[in-house]
């Protein structure tokens, strides 16, 4: 026979902090920092990575981007699309070769066909580079499958 029982108050509160702090509930964090904080526009317009400050700061889709000036943060605004680094600043050899998503190092970048790409280590700039298209593609289909998911999780199973 099923027994049924009323909740009492506190645990009515206990289930409702639950409820607050489960996955996909929207929370006061901040989201996360894209290319640790670097211009991503500055790679467009300065042909090289400068760190970005805080008071230039624009969120995209729980990605937070800096810049190093208003003028630059008034552009991305303006084409999100265009500066925006692919896959969010997550690195592109890393998603393209072994599904695995992982920071990159904003230093390490190149733009392919108008588009940012940042890879985690110097090498993965030169991989990309022999078969951009081949690693890209490889890129698109993983990141899809990992969406949601945190940092450091992977789709490979070497």
């Amino acid at each position: 026979m099923l027994k049924i029982r009323a909740l009492s108050s506190a645990s009515l509160a206990i289930l409702f902090a639950f409820a607050i702090l489960a996955p996909g509930a929207t929370s006061a964090e901040p989201g996360r920092l894209a290319i640790k904080g670097y211009d991503p526009v500055a790679y467009f317009t300065m042909g090289r990575p400068v760190q970005g400050e805080p008071e230039f700061e624009y969120t995209v889709d729980d990605v937070r981007y800096r810049f190093a000036t208003v003028e630059h943060r008034g552009m991305f605004i303006e084409d999100p699309d265009r500066y925006m680094p692919q896959y969010s600043g997550l690195c592109a050899m890393g998603l393209g070769a072994k599904g695995y998503k992982v920071e990159a190092d904003p230093k390490n970048w190149v733009i392919h066909e108008g588009q940012l790409y940042v890879t985690q280590a110097k090498f993965g700039i030169a991989a990309f580079q022999t078969a951009p298209e081949r690693w890209i593609i490889s890129a698109n289909v993983y990141v899809q499958a990992l969406e949601g998911l945190p940092i450091g999780s992977s789709v490979s199973w070497w």
